[in-house]
């Protein structure tokens, strides 16, 4: 039922546009959907990647779409070379941005815990996400 949104159905379709500018030749693409919530409280720091620098393993991902950012601080995301030492890219992404990237044997990614932000009132702090994980099938 998630996926009959208007929105969300939108947002595919312009993730297989943005697969098939790349590969005009692709046919047919899988894609997995998972959705991630954090949360952080002044006792301790929320993991959004404890496996450390990491790739999905699909051809192409959005590493983190993100949803909603409350009442935190951290949560960067890095991209990185083969070497995964070279930073491409790092950036505290705000709601309604998120990271497309080649990913299985090209770009290695990562995104730093998050803490609740000690100027903000009392309460768990959260970042909420969308990620994707594209294959081209054929």
């Amino acid at each position: 039922s998630v996926t009959e949104y208007d929105e969300l159905q939108w947002l595919i379709r312009c993730l297989a546009k943005m697969v098939e500018e790349l590969h005009p030749d692709v046919v047919r693409l899988r894609m997995h959907m998972h959705h991630m919530f954090v949360f952080a409280d002044m006792s301790g720091a929320g993991a959004n990647a404890p496996e450390g620098i990491h790739q999905d393993g699909a051809d192409y991902i959005v590493s983190a779409l993100v949803i909603e950012r409350v009442g935190i601080v951290g949560g960067e995301s890095v991209v990185y070379a083969l070497d995964k030492k070279t930073e491409y890219l790092r950036r505290t992404l705000a709601p309604g941005e998120g990271i497309f990237q080649a990913d299985k044997d090209r770009l290695w990614h990562y995104v730093t815990p998050i803490q609740e932000d000690p100027d903000t009132p009392s309460h768990y702090g959260h970042r909420s996400i969308i990620g994707f994980d594209i294959d081209i099938v054929q």
